[in-house]
């Protein structure tokens, strides 16, 4: 369908093809979402395209576009209004007041634009019994639904096509469409070219897990002059890009995942302060595990209960107490030491006397 259109336009693009599993949806994806541009020159240059594909037209009325953050913070973009109609194989566009769409597009509002790190959706109506047609996130964007099409954040002036139901590709420059485009004919749709040749992508290797980022030191119990926080350590000889990665702690909800870009440097550690975390450690009986971009668990720990201002280290026996030193090398508590007076020799049946302090 966006092959087609690019086609009749004529306009040069370059794209990479992304494949995603055959999604399920909640209503028949008559109307879908087609194009998706985040931001342009100027971050209120941005649009949603919606492409019917059937041979008839659909009323939209009260149909509800919805922007869901990397938090999971859900707000609408636009609730169509009564008497709002996609003609066969039309599009209609919505675009903010501000920015450089808005004279072409077909609605414009200007509340809850988009952003990095978003997802959008389109839903048969407004408040909870819609229905979920179609959605897209990109970058750290919480989905809508699990399956969903996930694409990497995109650059200024490119945009997000569909070129078919799951098959997204990356497209610059954009080519945003409303209703005032006409097909070749107004009752038979334009003749698609043939389709392209999409190269077979064998699967991708298996990527290894990397154990050479630990968990080093975290403190849950800190005096009121500290903060919490949890340090990791690249153990290995080659810098850790941690795209993907993330922290969770023994509740269902609490999770960190680190920003885009953040880098390990060999043999450095990285201190994440309570401040940018949203759950908290609890002083007792609590579980820290670490995933990679995979999802697979790379480390978990886990301990009974805390002192107030002793951190926990990662030793060769596990986890010791100590002086906090984010960001510094592990200072652990010395282990306690004994006394003991036991005789070398006994006898059977005979009681044995010793004693030990520590």
């Amino acid at each position: 369908m966006r092959r087609v259109r690019l086609y009749r336009l004529g306009i040069f693009l370059w794209s990479v093809i992304v494949t995603f599993p055959s999604l399920v949806y909640a209503a028949d994806p008559t109307v879908i979402i087609s194009e998706v541009q985040v931001s342009g020159e100027h971050s209120d240059d941005e649009f949603v395209e919606l492409y019917n594909s059937s041979s008839q037209q659909v009323d939209i009325s009260d149909w509800q576009l919805r922007r869901k953050t990397s938090s999971g913070s859900v707000s609408s973009l636009k609730v169509f209004s009564k008497g709002t109609v996609i003609k066969s194989h039309g599009y209609y566009l919505w675009a903010n007041t501000k920015g450089i769409f808005a004279p072409l597009a077909d609605t414009a509002t200007s509340s809850s634009a988009l952003a990095d790190n978003n997802s959008v959706a389109l839903y048969t109506k407004s408040g909870s019994d819609g229905i979920l047609i179609d959605s897209l996130s990109w970058g750290s964007g919480a989905l809508f639904v699990e399956t969903a099409p996930h694409m990497n954040q995109p650059n200024k002036n490119e945009s997000f096509s569909q070129l078919s139901m799951g098959v997204w590709t990356m497209t610059k420059p954009s080519t945003p469409l409303s209703s005032s485009f006409v097909p070749v004919s107004e009752d038979t749709p334009p003749t698609p070219p043939a389709p392209p040749e999409i190269p077979i992508i064998p699967p991708k290797p298996a990527i290894p897990i990397n154990t050479a980022i630990i968990i080093n030191e975290l403190l849950a119990n800190p005096l009121p002059s500290e903060e919490e926080f949890i340090e990791l350590l690249n153990t290995g000889k080659e810098d850790t890009l941690l795209d993907g990665w993330s922290l969770h702690d023994a509740s269902k909800t609490g999770e960190y995942i680190f920003p885009i870009g953040t880098t390990l440097k060999s043999q450095a550690f990285l201190v994440i302060p309570k401040s940018l975390f949203r759950f908290a450690l609890n002083n007792s009986n609590e579980t820290l595990t670490l995933k990679d971009s995979e999802g697979r668990i790379i480390q978990t720990v886990t301990y009974k209960k805390t002192l107030a201002g002793v951190s926990l280290n990662q030793n060769s026996s596990g986890l010791r107490g100590g002086t906090p030193t984010p960001g510094k090398e592990n200072i652990l508590n010395d282990l306690p030491t004994t006394r003991e007076r036991v005789p070398e020799e006994g006898f059977v049946d005979i009681k044995t006397h010793f004693n030990a302090r520590g």
